[in-house]
C-alpha cells in the first residue's frame, strides 16, 4: 500500500519477487516528532526491524515458500549495509542479507539475472548456496536494541497515561508519567526520557489550569528537566522559561541557533545522499570553485550555497537595491552580506558602497521572515583595506571581513562539515548532534561563535582612512 509497510500476502507461486523501497522510518507525524524534535531515534529501532521483517515476508508465508527480495533506495540500502543494524534481525534473515551483500559486490545485471534464475530453479546450485546461508545463520545471535526491555516494561503505564489524559484525570496522568520515567534508564533513551518529562509537565500544567493548586510548580520542574535532559531540543526553551531563566536555560537559548543549523545539515545530507559521495562531492566542489572566483555574480552564488552547506537558511535576490546573500538561523539572527569580491585590493571603498551596506538591515526587516527583535548584522566581504573618509561614519555598525580571510575560513568550514558527515548515521541521533555542534563551534561556524570571531572587525575601525 502506498506510504505504508502494510500490504497483501502472496503465498506460493502467486509471487516469487518482492521489491522493497525506502526505510519504514517516521511513517507518521508522531514518529517524525520523536525523531526530529525529541532525538529519540533509537526508540524506533524495534518498530523499524518489525516492519522490515513484515515487508520481506509478504511472499514467504510458510517454511516451504521462497521469494527473491530486491532492495531499492539509498536509505534502506544504507540501513541494511550496517552490521550493527542487521544484528537486530533474526539470524536466518541476517544471514540471507549478508549472502545478498556478498553476491552483489562487483555484480553486473547479467549476474543478478543468472542468480535469480538459479534461485527460481531451486536445484543443486541453489542448495549449495543455501547451505552457505545456513552456516552463516548458525554463527549469528539476534541482539536486542538498547532499552528494548525497558520500553516493553513501560507499555502498560503509557496506555494508562493516555486513558487518564482522555478522561481528564490530569493528576493521575502526571503520576503515571513519573512512573514511566522511573523505568527508562538506558542512556540511549534520553531523548524519549525528555519526551516523557515534557508529557509529565503537560499533564501537570493541565491539572493546574483545571484548578488544582501547586501543579504549576510541577509543570515548570518537568519542562526544565526535559530541557536539561537533552539540551539540543531548542523548541523546549519557551516552556522552560516558565521555570525562570536559569544559567542552564540561558545557555540553551544561546545554542538554539546551533541546533537549527544542525537540523538543516541533516536535511542536506539526506537530500544529497550518504550511501555514496557523488552528489555531495559535486555540490562541495561547486561551492569551493565559485568562492575562489572574483567575478561578482559567480562569487555571490558560491557564497549563498556556502551558507546552505554550513546549515544556514541562505538565500539571495537580484532585485534592484537588494543586498547580496543572507544567512539566517532560526529567525532570530540574520547575517546580511555585501560581496565586494571584484574590487581591487589597492582600491578605496567608496561612500556609496559604505552607505549601501549599512542600510541592508532595513531591507532584511522589510523583506525576510525574521522575528521582530531579531539581530541583523551587515557584513562587508572585501579585499580593500582603505576607505574614503566620508565612508567611515557609515561603517560603525558594519563588520568587514577581508576576502582572503573569508576564503580561508570558508574552505576550513567546508572541510569540517565533510568530516562530521562521515560520522552521520541518520537524522535525530543525539550523540552525533552533540559532536557536530562541538566541531562546528570550534571552526567558528555556529552563529554564536561566528559572531564572536567577527565582532571586533568593525568597519570604521579596521579600514584605514584614505
Amino acid at each position: 500500500m502506498a506510504n505504508r509497510y502494510d500490504g497483501i500476502d502472496f503465498p506460493g507461486d502467486e509471487c516469487r519477487l518482492l521489491i522493497a523501497e525506502g526505510l519504514p522510518r517516521a511513517t507518521n507525524l508522531q514518529e517524525k516528532f520523536l525523531i526530529s524534535r525529541m532525538g529519540a531515534v533509537d526508540l524506533l529501532n524495534v518498530r523499524i526491524t518489525t516492519r522490515l521483517v513484515q515487508a520481506f515476508g509478504r511472499c514467504t508465508r510458510s517454511d516451504q515458500d521462497f521469494s527473491t527480495v530486491i532492495v531499492l533506495g539509498e536509505e534502506l540500502n544504507k540501513h541494511l549495509m550496517m552490521p550493527e543494524r542487521r544484528a537486530f534481525l533474526h539470524p536466518e534473515l541476517h544471514a540471507e542479507l549478508q549472502f545478498g551483500i556478498d553476491q552483489a559486490k562487483g555484480a553486473s545485471i547479467d549476474d543478478y539475472l543468472e542468480n535469480f534464475e538459479i534461485f527460481l530453479a531451486q536445484g543443486d546450485d541453489w542448495r549449495e548456496a543455501n547451505a552457505d546461508i545456513l552456516s552463516k545463520r548458525d554463527k549469528l545471535i539476534q541482539e536486542q536494541p538498547p532499552g528494548a526491555d525497558e520500553l516493553a516494561s513501560a507499555v502498560a503505564d503509557e496506555i494508562e497515561y493516555q486513558e487518564m489524559i482522555w478522561t481528564k484525570n490530569f493528576v493521575a496522568a502526571f503520576d503515571q508519567a513519573r512512573s514511566i520515567l522511573g523505568k527508562l534508564k538506558e542512556p540511549k533513551l534520553r531523548g524519549y526520557r525528555a519526551f516523557w518529562h515534557y508529557l509529565a509537565g503537560s499533564a501537570a500544567w493541565l491539572a493546574y489550569q483545571s484548578g488544582i493548586p501547586g501543579f504549576d510548580v510541577h509543570a515548570r520542574e518537568q519542562y526544565l528537566t526535559a530541557l536539561k535532559t537533552e539540551r539540543s531540543l531548542a523548541w523546549l526553551v519557551p516552556l522552560s522559561k516558565l521555570a525562570g531563566v536559569t544559567d542552564e536555560s540561558a545557555r540553551v537559548v544561546e545554542d538554539k541557533d546551533t541546533w537549527s543549523i544542525i537540523e538543516r545539515l541533516e536535511a542536506l545530507f539526506d537530500n544529497l545522499g550518504t550511501l555514496t559521495d557523488y552528489k555531495y562531492d559535486k555540490f562541495e566542489a561547486e561551492v569551493r570553485g565559485k568562492l575562489d572566483k572574483n567575478d561578482a555574480n559567480v562569487f555571490e552564488e558560491g557564497h549563498e550555497k556556502l551558507g546552505k552547506l554550513l546549515g544556514y537558511d541562505a538565500g539571495n535576490r537580484n532585485d534592484t537595491g537588494s543586498p547580496d546573500p543572507w544567512w539566517m538561523a532560526n529567525g532570530t539572527l540574520c547575517l546580511i552580506f555585501e560581496d565586494h569580491s571584484d574590487a581591487s585590493p589597492d582600491s578605496c571603498l567608496s561612500v556609496n558602497k559604505a552607505r549601501q551596506v549599512c542600510t541592508h538591515p532595513n531591507w532584511v526587516r522589510e523583506s525576510l521572515p525574521v522575528e521582530q527583535g531579531a539581530k541583523v548584522v551587515p557584513v562587508l566581504v572585501t579585499p580593500v583595506i582603505v576607505a574614503d573618509e566620508a565612508a567611515l561614519p557609515h561603517l560603525k555598525n558594519v563588520l568587514v571581513w577581508n576576502l582572503a580571510e573569508f576564503r580561508s575560513w570558508a574552505h576550513n568550514a567546508i572541510s569540517v562539515v565533510r568530516e562530521i558527515r562521515k560520522q552521520y548515521p541518520n537524522s535525530g541521533d543525539l550523540v552525533w548532534r552533540a559532536t557536530a555542534a562541538e566541531k562546528l563551534a570550534e571552526a567558528h561556524v555556529t552563529p554564536r561563535e561566528l559572531l564572536l570571531m567577527l565582532q571586533s572587525r568593525i568597519g570604521s575601525d579596521v579600514l584605514k582612512k584614505h
